[in-house]
């Protein structure tokens, strides 16, 4: 009887034998691995010939532009549950006062701020950027998770001080990603892309927050930590990593950078970080305030009221960042810094005219204003400043560190004066900061524009 198989030629049909044809396994997770490795060793440049090899095996890179605002999204999303939901969850689930709340807002933020110059050493010097980028990812959920599963007082203090070390790191790294992909030239353009899509990312995570506090509960408010770190896991893996220009990225041009000393002892960088460190003294403690004080008068409803105060100000600062981005040449710069300064300075007036919600509610959106300001000109004007140097990261962790301490400080200050006189005496106290900071930056803004 003839075989329905055909009989290769030079071969008896005995010699034919069927086989189970063999599963093809997916490469992409081997090749995100491989381009991992690749980025820690520098000394192995990845040639063409590499580049095919990833590519065939399922490897196949997006667009950095597409990437970064897929990671600016993810990331902004993972950190903002950490901010006034935290506080919340403190006050409500498990009854803290303010004043403890302050004290580990506090506390973390000084953590965060000791991290803050080594952190941007280490990008300037360090290769392994989208590395760092999905350790730091995976420590935030890791985090969350400690929370929810052992909310004990030192796991609350220890978590939250590893997150402000996280966020830390994660400023500049965006920084130098966004700095070392493009040319110089679109470095504003992009920085205020990546804020746009930072505060979009808010805008969801407040929405998505908002509904789960509500239907759901308060504490499951952090299980969004670790679904939106593995987004942002995957837009790091994305991005190739002979597409970064690390020289760029630190802000040097090939040649010996300058010694931090020699850096950090720019007159015109010191005033801009004092400025920055009189800004969030006076802004840092408005939302957690404005929080607290719904949730006291609107039990029940604090996920979905302190959500509403973020969606506002988000909803305001994209559209701040956007513009900043697109115009903020540096004959424009000086009354953009000083509208920010004005702005805060008015809000925290207005919110010791009514304790109405609607009222609190309406005036919260005039946040996005000056912070959307600041997230765009401050990375820009220490790019400026530092160009040329090699030490960008560093420089900007300086100022972000100085920042970092305003708003510690602000966040522990502010809780004591409502403990002892009431919000309204807080509100006032954060709002005469911003004068001060006003002014100091009218007196010296021209000579802020000046380079190292």
């Amino acid at each position: 009887m003839p075989s329905s198989c055909p009989t290769p030629t030079g071969a008896t049909r005995r010699s034919v034998r069927w086989r189970r044809p063999r599963r093809r396994r997916s490469a992409a997770p081997a090749a995100a691995a491989r381009s991992l490795i690749i980025e820690c060793a520098p000394t192995v440049p990845l040639t063409d010939r590499t580049s095919v090899w990833l590519g065939r095996r399922g490897y196949h890179p997006m667009n950095p532009r597409t990437a970064l605002d897929g990671l600016s999204f993810s990331l902004a999303d993972s950190a903002s549950v950490f901010g006034p939901y935290l506080g919340i969850y403190l006050l409500t689930v498990l009854q803290w006062d303010q004043a403890a709340i302050g004290l580990v807002v506090m506390v973390s933020g000084l953590a965060g701020i000791a991290a803050q110059i080594p952190a941007g050493a280490f990008v300037d010097e360090t290769r392994a950027k989208r590395a760092a980028l999905v350790v730091g990812t995976v420590v935030l959920s890791l985090a969350a998770a400690a929370i929810l599963l052992w909310p004990t007082t030192l796991v609350i203090v220890v978590a939250a001080i590893v997150v402000a070390l996280v966020r830390s790191l994660q400023v500049p790294l965006m920084a130098a990603l966004t700095l070392g992909l493009f040319s110089r030239s679109e470095y504003g353009r992009n920085i205020g892309r990546n804020a746009a899509f930072d505060n979009a990312g808010n805008v969801f995570a407040a929405l998505a927050a908002a509904a789960i506090g509500s239907l759901v509960s308060q504490s499951a408010v952090f299980w969004l930590v670790p679904a939106l770190s593995l987004a942002a896991c995957v837009f790091v893996l994305r991005i190739r990593p002979e597409q970064i220009d690390h020289a760029v990225a630190r802000g040097g041009d090939g040649l010996t950078p300058m010694s931090a000393i020699e850096l950090l002892s720019s007159r015109p960088l010191v005033i801009l970080a004092a400025c920055f460190a009189l800004f969030h003294l006076a802004n840092a403690a408005m939302l957690p305030l404005v929080g607290q004080r719904l949730a006291m008068d609107q039990s029940g409803y604090e996920s979905a009221l302190m959500s509403a105060c973020i969606l506002g100000a988000q909803l305001v600062m994209l559209l701040v960042a956007v513009l900043c981005g697109r115009f903020a040449d540096k004959g424009r710069r000086k009354p953009l810094l000083l509208t920010a300064f004005a702005v805060l300075a008015v809000r925290g007036a207005l919110y010791t005219l009514s304790d109405e919600p609607a009222w609190l509610l309406a005036v919260q959106p005039m946040d996005g204003i000056g912070a959307g300001i600041l997230n765009v000109l401050i990375p820009l004007q220490v790019a400026d400043l530092t160009e040329g140097s090699g030490r960008y990261n560093a420089s900007l962790g300086a100022v972000m560190m100085l920042g970092g301490i305003g708003a510690a400080l602000s966040n522990g200050v502010a809780g004591a004066i409502v403990l002892h006189a009431g919000y309204d005496w807080a509100f006032s106290a954060l709002s005469l900061v911003s004068l001060i900071g006003l002014a100091l930056m009218a007196l010296h803004s021209n000579e802020i524009y000046r380079r190292l």
